[in-house]
């Protein structure tokens, strides 16, 4: 079976492209971890889940949420206190 027809099976099957599963996942672990109520090191977090730049950080994030990382960090913060905050809340724009 080629890389190509395995694409398109798992799309068919799942929904998604592995890729796009892939970066939904890896964001899903970065939000899990995220504490919004301390100083966030972005480029630390972002490369050790795989992002090898902040461009495509920043990219895939706003993809994902439909806000930058700042600002979803913002939103927690004006919207929970630190015992309420709930991993990946998506703030509405």
């Amino acid at each position: 079976m080629s890389h190509g027809h395995l694409d398109r099976e798992f799309t068919e099957v799942v929904g998604l492209s592995p890729r796009v599963l892939a970066r939904i996942l890896r964001l899903r672990v970065l939000l899990a971890r995220l504490d919004v109520y301390a100083p966030v090191p972005w480029p630390a977090l972002a490369a050790e889940l795989g992002w090898f730049d902040q461009s495509h950080f920043i990219r895939d994030f706003k993809r994902h949420t439909g806000v930058t990382p700042s600002e979803y960090v913002a939103a927690q913060r004006g919207s929970f206190t630190p015992d309420q905050a709930a991993p990946g809340f998506v703030p509405r724009r």
